[in-house]
Parts: C-alpha cells; structure tokens; sequence
C-alpha cells in the first residue's frame, strides 16, 4: 500500500470558525466557544397484537436542543446588535396579532468552519434561531479571569453543510447497494 499525501483529508480543527447572522449585519462575529449543535430524533416503539414478540422501532419527531455562544464580554457594536435582538424578542412576539413582526425575530445563524487558510470550507446553518437566555459570568473580584456572556439560541432546524449532488448520489448508492 502506497502512501499518497495528495488525496489525504484531515479533519477540521474546532478553533477556528466565525458566526454571522446576515439579516442582522453581523458577517464575523467572534466567539471563544459554540456548545450543543446536535439533532435528535425520538424513538417511537409500536406492535400490533398479532406481531411477533419484537417491538417495531422507527423515527419520531425530531428535537433540536439549544445551542450556546460563548465569548469575552466586550462593547462593540455585533454585541449592541445581539443585545437589542434579544431585547426586541419579546416585543416581536407581541405584535404578531395584525401579522406586523412576524418571524422578525427568528434569523438564519451560520456558524462557518474554517481551513488553515481561513477560507469557509464548511458551514453549519441554524434555521429560524432566536435569543431565549443571555447569561453572564460571575462577578468576582478575587479573579482575573475574563467575563464571559453567553447566549442561547433556540432554533427549528440544523442544516449541514450540503454535499454536492453528486456526491450525494455516490453517497445514498452505496448505502443502498446501487
């Protein structure tokens, strides 16, 4: 077996990223640290009185848990954006009677990862997000840490960085035996 370089892929590495949500302006916001990006689906268990012994499984509804943004709390104006976004949520929801504000407050988060290059080569989209908590640190004087602000974004759908087409058809032939 010959060793080719060439055709070798790494992983990506989990330091180098950048979030934008593109209707608030903000295109590169940093942020120390992205938690609880993942998908779930429940598990529905069924069997009829003349099956065999064996529960059938099969997927149910499809849960997306929160996801947290993490970083040193600075003033600038990305921040003044995410803090008067989360501030406007619940005046948004208030004013949805006569249909003005709808889905104002829910925005496409993309979180991009990054190659060495610093080029996007892949991209994580969070659909129809929205601030439910913003957190801060402790205060304590006896420290010299940094103080952190976390936000919790809510969100309905996390899509994946898309494969192309045709990678998507060499993908789902195999998995189907094509």
């Amino acid at each position: 077996m010959v060793f080719d370089a060439a055709s070798r892929t790494d992983p990506f590495r989990t330091m180098k990223f950048k979030v934008s949500i593109p209707d608030l302006g903000i295109k590169n916001m940093g942020f120390s640290k992205v938690s609880g990006i993942s998908q779930e689906s429940d598990m529905v268990e069924y069997r009829e009185g003349n099956d065999s012994l064996v529960m059938r499984k099969q997927p149910g509804l499809i849960k997306q848990p929160e996801v947290t943004f993490e970083r040193g709390l600075v003033t600038d104006l990305d921040l003044r954006t995410l803090l008067v976004w989360r501030e406007g949520t619940s005046t948004f929801l208030g004013n949805t009677a006569d249909g003005v504000g709808l889905g104002l407050y829910k925005q496409t988060v993309n979180i991009g990862i990054m190659n060495r290059a610093g080029a996007v080569a892949y991209e994580l989209t969070l659909n129809d997000a929205w601030p439910m908590r913003i957190e801060y640190g402790d205060l304590d004087a006896s420290t010299s840490e940094v103080l952190v602000v976390r936000f919790v974004l809510a969100h309905e759908g996390l899509n994946l960085g898309a494969l192309p087409l045709s990678e998507m058809a060499t993908l789902f032939g195999a998995v189907l035996g094509a």
